[in-house]
């Protein structure tokens, strides 16, 4: 029998100092309980305006913000001419320039023509995303990479080229990305690398040439091929084993 059961002072002062902590925890717990909770909306709802993007000009700001209680792109015109106290730009009113109803915007971009903007967006939640324009003066929205299930993302944007963007597209099979030119005014798309072979990335370069392409091999290596030229022979560039593919 141990020193608390055989000792019946002990087994006094064990129960005394035992209620003491189950009163003190109890009125924390009381305590804490007064506190009102954060509501849910701060945590989860809709931020009021987020990722302010610049336009290529600096004229312009669009940035995330609800519309009819859905995230859509917005965008105000900045008065370069008008400084105010503080020493920032004066705005004018922000409007909607995008007005999705089922879905949030979530990513966005300028065409680096400055007169359109560039978006994301799924059907229903099926995470295949497609990119779509949508021109500032007429309002007038394009599905740059169009198809019932076709997933699509750009790859590349260049003031070289500010009517067109590259982007990687499974429209043709849904089990690889093809490489396109698609100019964002009129839709019209050009395929500059088709993925015959599974690649999982490829790289252009400054004339958006196809200059690189990464695969992963059955082992979970890594093989990133380059070619000198548009239409150049590839060759192996760099292998990576399966133990540094994720770092390297």
């Amino acid at each position: 029998m141990n020193q608390v059961q055989s000792n019946p002072l002990s087994r006094t002062l064990f129960v005394a100092a035992a209620l003491a902590a189950t009163s003190a925890s109890t009125a924390t717990s009381l305590a804490a309980s007064d506190k009102p909770l954060i509501p849910r909306a701060v945590i989860f709802g809709n931020p009021e305006r987020a990722s302010p993007s610049l336009s290529p000009d600096g004229t312009q700001v669009a940035f995330l913000a609800p519309y009819e209680g859905v995230l859509n792109v917005w965008v105000t015109p900045l008065d370069v001419s008008t400084v105010g106290p503080d020493g920032l730009l004066a705005a004018a009113q922000p409007r909607p320039v995008t007005k999705s109803t089922d879905r949030p915007i979530g990513r966005f971009s300028w065409a680096q023509n400055g007169e359109q903007i560039l978006y994301l967006k799924d059907r229903g939640g099926n995470e295949n995303y497609q990119v779509f324009a949508v021109d500032l003066a007429t309002g007038e929205e394009r599905n740059l990479t169009p198809g019932e299930n076709t997933l699509a993302q750009i790859l590349d944007t260049d003031k070289k080229f500010p009517d067109e963007i590259l982007v990687m597209s499974n429209a043709r099979d849904p089990r690889m990305l093809d490489a396109h030119r698609v100019n964002t005014r009129t839709g019209e798309s050009t395929m500059i690398f088709e993925n015959t072979a599974g690649w999982i990335g490829v790289v252009p370069d400054p004339e958006w040439n196809i200059r690189a392409r990464v695969k992963m091999e059955p082992d979970g290596s890594t093989t990133t091929e380059l070619r000198d030229s548009a239409d150049g022979p590839w060759y192996t560039f760099l292998k990576v084993p399966f133990e540094d593919a994720q770092t390297t």
